[in-house]
């Protein structure tokens, strides 16, 4: 863990982090490398665990057909 927060503060990693996901300021769709439908779940599990392509993030969306 290597983050700040604080419940008593309104300034610490997570609010600064939220705040840029919200403007824009940082964009996180580069780092998702799969998108896998739920269907796909145990082979992107898998793929992972056994290192047999090169991912950053894994996202299983239920809603992807």
């Amino acid at each position: 863990w290597n983050s700040d927060y604080s419940a008593q503060s309104e300034e610490d990693d997570w609010r600064r982090t939220l705040r840029a996901m919200a403007d824009g300021t940082l964009e996180l769709q580069p780092l998702i490398t799969h998108r896998l439908p739920l269907e796909k779940a145990a082979e992107g599990l898998a793929m992972m665990r056994d290192r047999t392509e090169c991912f950053a993030k894994v996202l299983i969306d239920p809603s992807a057909a």
